[in-house]
């Protein structure tokens, strides 16, 4: 993972922007930007202390949310309550740990988090595209 955090320097961008209806991340600073597909893994409140799985979470329009369920399925083979469980109490490193089993069971090139107000997102990123692929993916959906 560290290799994903040097090669696409994730730790100098000052902010970023997520499109849930297209699943894509912007990181970007005033001279630079990258762009990620990503797959939901779920979320943490820092208000409850708790997680809830993306494939749980009604309030997400992610499509590839459902990706996630190949946790669910896997947590039910080896009788493991917080990969079957849709939500439950956690602490500041459910997330991180949660989201490293996904990044195990589904794949991707890195993860990341997000955190506006009370909530932190968790995303696999699968690949890094342009802004131009970015641009046709949104323009699609609303041609919808």
């Amino acid at each position: 993972m560290s290799d994903f955090r040097k090669n696409y320097d994730t730790d100098n961008y000052e902010n970023w922007f997520y499109n849930q209806s297209s699943e894509t991340l912007r990181l970007y600073n005033n001279d630079k930007e990258i762009y990620f597909k990503y797959i939901p893994v779920g979320t943490f409140s820092l208000n409850t202390n708790s997680w809830m799985w993306a494939w749980a979470n009604e309030d997400s329009v992610e499509p590839r949310k459902f990706r996630t369920l190949k946790i669910k399925e896997f947590g039910e083979k080896k009788n493991y309550e917080k990969l079957t469980n849709s939500h439950f109490d956690g602490d500041k490193y459910t997330g991180w740990e949660l989201t490293s089993i996904a990044f195990d069971i589904i794949g991707g090139i890195g993860t990341y988090r997000v955190i506006s107000d009370h909530l932190e997102k968790y995303f696999l990123l699968t690949k890094q595209i342009t802004k131009e692929e970015v641009e046709i993916i949104e323009s699609e959906l609303i041609e919808l």
